[in-house]
């Protein structure tokens, strides 16, 4: 009876976990600890010894955090590394927690379905509560006389998207981030484990659908381009001896590109890339995409002369914001930008061997799993992160490195024994 109750009171704390994208980030981090503190006290009950494969495994998942820790605790030693530290803390928690308590398959897709339908809601209350907002600034004698005026506004996007974040506390990029996950877990229903219900399989389109139509009105380029990337892939690799798969292909083309053509927040995101914008900005020449050069100059020159051991997480954005200023001290001043590149962030702060680490934490998932039954879901989610992390520090936020830690912990941990009963 106390394990049942046991059990219980794991899954409830799972699921109300997976609620992440609609849960205010003290509740979150508190949730964490909560899940932390039981597999801690309750691990031990479920099995009794440890074997050697299942301790290599975890270290491996840990290894990113201990040389975070390392560097923070004993190189750096900052105020701002120990803040660093401190939102690096789920790269350590996740993986003792599920190494201890691992899930079995129907925790796991409850976990799944849990966190798209948390998804899917707060994009639609933000997106909602948004549009109702920019309304009110449409008819005569207002600020756009009709809605085609204030979808043709070029700073209808940025409008959007800020005061979404403004009523969801999500940035559009990390809400779309969301989305991409739970795209790729339905997808993966679909296509690879095949749904026979009609019901059932009518159902999961009509939520993909929506996620995708959510995730072009969000306008987030990099992590709407990796959902239809790796969904495509997985399609094409699964079905490679299937002549089909070519009209598949075509099909998405023409889809794609009419959406990109016709939705008004994507296709003002989408102007923006060309050669023009590839050259650092100055005060009357200045955009997401041009911004982000001069980001990516700077971190480069901080990584050549500091590539061996990084300048320390808490001394990076000093070291970003002094060459930023030597491009144009009026754009950049405004905010404090970081390398917009997990890969460059990891590399200048701590040095070469912090995204070696990196690769490897991805490596080890990829060798265990790549015969199991959700290969493709775990290949293409890592997938999925890695692109995110080209645009964006993902581990540096928490709404970027809970759902990181969090999928790639209990999904590198919920196929393979870990302990020996």
């Amino acid at each position: 009876m106390l394990k049942i109750d046991k059990d219980k009171i794991h899954i409830f704390i799972l699921c109300f976990l997976a609620c992440f994208p609609m849960l205010n980030m003290k509740i979150a981090n508190g949730t964490v600890i909560v899940l932390f503190i039981f597999s801690l006290l309750f691990g031990n009950n479920y099995y009794k010894k440890w074997n050697k494969n299942s301790l290599i495994d975890l270290s491996f998942f840990l290894l990113p955090f201990i040389y975070i820790l390392i560097h923070c605790l004993i190189i750096d030693q900052s105020k701002e590394a120990h803040f660093y530290l401190e939102k690096s803390l789920s790269l350590g928690v996740f993986p003792i927690i599920f190494f201890l308590l691992p899930l079995n398959k129907n925790k796991f897709d409850l976990l799944f379905k849990i966190w798209t339908g948390c998804s899917i809601l707060v994009s639609v209350w933000g997106l909602t509560n948004t549009m109702a907002l920019l309304n009110v600034n449409v008819g005569i004698n207002k600020f756009w006389q009709s809605y085609r005026e204030m979808f043709n506004d070029p700073s209808f996007s940025h409008l959007l998207r800020s005061n979404f974040e403004n009523f969801t506390k999500i940035h559009p990029t990390y809400a779309s981030m969301f989305l991409g996950i739970s795209f790729l877990y339905i997808f993966n229903l679909i296509i690879i484990q095949k749904i026979s219900n009609k019901n059932s399989l009518l159902f999961y389109i009509v939520i993909l659908v929506l996620i995708f139509g959510l995730q072009l009105i969000l306008a987030a380029r990099t992590p709407l381009i990796a959902t239809l990337l790796i969904a495509i892939g997985i399609y094409t690799i699964h079905n490679r001896k299937n002549k089909k798969v070519y009209l598949f292909h075509a099909l998405a083309i023409i889809i794609v590109t009419s959406l990109v053509i016709l939705v008004p927040s994507i296709n003002s995101r989408f102007k923006e890339v060309n050669l023009n914008n590839t050259n650092t900005p100055n005060v009357d020449n200045q955009n997401s995409l041009n911004i982000r050069a001069g980001i990516y100059k700077c971190s480069f020159e901080i990584i050549k002369n500091n590539w061996v051991l990084g300048v320390g997480p808490g001394k990076l954005q000093t070291k970003l914001n002094e060459c930023y200023f030597g491009i144009s001290k009026e754009v950049y001043e405004r905010q404090n930008y970081n390398t917009h590149n997990q890969i460059l962030d990891y590399w200048a702060a701590m040095g070469i061997l912090a995204p070696i680490l990196l690769i490897l934490f991805f490596g080890r998932i990829i060798i265990n799993f790549h015969n199991e039954e959700n290969n493709y879901l775990i290949i293409g989610l890592i997938l999925f992160f890695l692109i995110c992390m080209l645009t964006e520090n993902i581990l540096n936020r928490q709404n970027g490195v809970i759902p990181f830690a969090l999928f790639m912990s209990f999904l590198g941990l919920q196929n393979k024994p870990n302990f020996t009963k």
